[in-house]
């Protein structure tokens, strides 16, 4: 069997690594809520039916709630089991608006949130590899990448350019 050392050393090992994966995903969700509150807090539904009304036709299911925040300086969905749609208190255009929800629309209908999620706690169970957090940094830009591709797989060369700009913009 393995020396008396040997064990003590793994259930150190075990110990520390356990310690900081809790640490790790408990600052996550503090972090996560914290963010979640201050957002939600300042934040007001959003009643302008236009608005509404372009971002329902966006969704491919029910359009989750928007609401305006200050806080922000971009369009977000933030939640898990009631997501919703923040929106900075910008004033857009029609076609703006548009993009963005489309945009938008797309992380939803692909459950962005659910698998940014799940990188993120792989991550933090391997807390002590570095590259995690990179590769989780370049998977997070790959679902912006693959989102973008989405939204313009459809659209000419004036309508890319102008989601593009909107993209820049925002």
């Amino acid at each position: 069997g393995k020396s008396f050392s040997a064990r003590y050393g793994q259930q150190i090992l075990v110990v520390i690594w356990g310690i900081g994966a809790v640490l790790f995903i408990g600052m996550g969700a503090i972090q996560y809520l914290f963010c979640k509150r201050r957002y939600l807090k300042h934040a007001v539904v959003c009643t302008d039916e236009q608005v509404i009304t372009l971002w329902q036709k966006s969704c491919s299911k029910k359009a989750p709630e928007i609401q305006i925040c200050e806080q922000i300086s971009s369009p977000m969905l933030m939640g898990y089991g009631k997501t919703v749609l923040l929106l900075p208190n910008t004033a857009y255009s029609e076609q703006e608006l548009l993009m963005m929800f489309r945009h938008e629309a797309m992380h939803e209908q692909k459950k962005d949130l659910w698998y940014k999620l799940f990188l993120s706690m792989v991550c933090d169970l391997y807390w002590f590899n570095p590259l995690y957090r990179y590769m989780k940094k370049l998977a997070f830009q790959d679902v912006e990448y693959v989102c973008d591709e989405l939204v313009t797989r459809n659209m000419n060369k004036e309508e890319r350019y102008s989601y593009g700009q909107i993209i820049l913009k925002t």
